[in-house]
């Protein structure tokens, strides 16, 4: 995600993470190729984190965690049929697992560990107005202001 790059050619997430982070962020459907770009350039980089990351096999990693929230496996099936990119069962071989919100550890597998975190909105932001910053209303969600979380 280069300086002058918009969330039309990156994506938002992307370009919200490059400019909270001040750290490199690649993007690419290719997560392996993406990461041996950003180690070309970045040399000094010692961690890697990956969006959807744990269906990519050909990614070399040290740590797998997963990440649920609240809304938990859903119905439990992989694509097409449900939301999940692989199996449940996955889940058993990951490092940790890390619980967002009211999310519930959706397996009780023997050495998983899980832990929880929350996200707390701090201010709001109308999008589409950039710099436009202040409280909000109560009718200001409906509006189109999203809760930034840090």
């Amino acid at each position: 995600v280069g300086a002058g790059e918009t969330a039309r050619d990156v994506g938002d997430e992307p370009l919200l993470l490059a400019r909270r982070s001040g750290c490199p962020v690649y993007v690419g459907p290719d997560r392996a190729a993406a990461a041996h770009a950003l180690l070309a350039e970045h040399p000094e980089c010692d961690l890697i984190l990956c969006d959807d990351g744990l269906q990519h096999y050909r990614l070399r990693r040290a740590v797998e965690i997963a990440v649920i929230d609240r809304r938990g496996l859903m119905n439990g099936w992989p694509l097409p049929a449900g939301p999940l990119r692989e199996a449940a069962s996955r889940l058993a071989s990951v490092d940790a697992l890390v619980l967002n919100g009211t999310a519930l550890a959706p397996v009780q597998e023997q050495g998983v560990p899980a832990f929880t975190m929350h996200l707390a909105g701090q201010r709001f932001q109308r999008l589409g107005a950039s710099g436009q910053r202040g409280r909000a209303r109560n009718t200001d969600v409906a509006r189109g202001y999203q809760c930034g979380a840090h």
